[in-house]
């Protein structure tokens, strides 16, 4: 995701609904020089301050990610032109790729393939967010940390969680791990 286009989006949409940067960070509970970065792409937010964010602003997530190029009632991404991010504030070797932006019509849900790279996760980081998470283990394996729980998940393993609770992966061994993350934020 381009961070300037991102911000612009942010910032228009705040303007729109006439809410200041203070207003949106007692929302969320950010700060408002958070925000402002944000805004002014000097900082990429991982996909839980994303979903926050757009809570705060009542859209999905997704809103973030749409394209010009919209078809009402369907949303259709070739593999080829999944939109993908490199979320380096997860931690070096986070991707996430959207596999479902675009679109007019309002979506409940927001899914993602996310890829750890071999030997880049040092640590679990936790987020929390508003809404549910499901998660499937496409490839490798994770120990996936929920609250005080670990649940250690291979390829086909499932969770669906309350994202409120602070919860991530946890690469093993350094191998490769991905899978798919379908995140709501209501």
């Amino acid at each position: 995701m381009n961070e300037v286009l991102l911000g612009r989006r942010i910032r228009e949409l705040r303007h729109e609904r006439g809410l200041t940067l203070e207003e949106v960070g007692q929302r969320t509970g950010f700060s408002k020089s958070l925000l402002s970065k944000i805004e002014n792409a000097q900082v990429s937010p991982p996909i839980a301050t994303l979903s926050k964010i757009a809570k705060a602003l009542d859209v999905a997530i997704g809103y973030f990610f749409e394209e010009e190029a919209r078809q009402d009632g369907a949303v259709f991404v070739p593999r080829d032109h999944r939109q993908t991010l490199d979320a380096k504030q997860h931690g070096e070797g986070y991707r996430y790729e959207h596999l479902a932006y675009g679109g007019t019509m309002p979506r409940l849900m927001e899914p993602f393939v996310i890829s750890i790279e071999p030997d880049t996760q040092k640590s679990a980081t936790l987020y929390d967010h508003p809404g549910e998470e499901f998660i499937m283990v496409l490839e490798g394996q994770m120990d996936f940390l929920f609250g005080n729980t670990h649940f250690h998940m291979e390829e086909g393993d499932t969770i669906y969680i309350d994202a409120r609770v602070p919860h991530g992966p946890k690469q093993l061994d350094g191998k490769l791990v991905r899978y798919i993350a379908i995140f709501t934020n209501r």
